[in-house]
């Protein structure tokens, strides 16, 4: 499902959520994307990626170049998807599910 969903954003022009439901259970997303050497950007939350309760875990990687003059690395594009189940970030189990950071 990750890479399905990597392939489908590389042809769009912005990030979305899939909207996939595993098991009865929409699924949690971490979604990534950079074009060229800009910024990255993404919609992910760092809870959700550390989320204890989250068993399961989808990775999914998608890029193109693009030949553009001389260089080939000039205009390229990289998706980066996480999906997670169960998903995490529910308000009430964050105590739970979110630990504290080791010294």
């Amino acid at each position: 499902m990750a890479q399905q969903w990597a392939d489908h954003l590389l042809q769009q022009s912005h990030l979305s959520n899939s909207g996939y439901v595993y098991r009865g259970m929409k699924v949690g997303e971490n979604l990534g994307s950079r074009w060229s050497n800009g910024p990255m950007e993404h919609n992910c939350n760092f809870t959700q990626i550390v989320w204890s309760s989250s068993e399961r875990i989808g990775v999914g990687i998608a890029s193109q170049s693009y030949k553009s003059g001389k260089d080939l690395h000039k205009d390229s594009k990289l998706i980066l998807v996480c999906l997670y189940h169960p998903p995490g970030n529910v308000t009430s189990q964050f105590q739970n599910n979110v630990k504290k950071a080791a010294k």
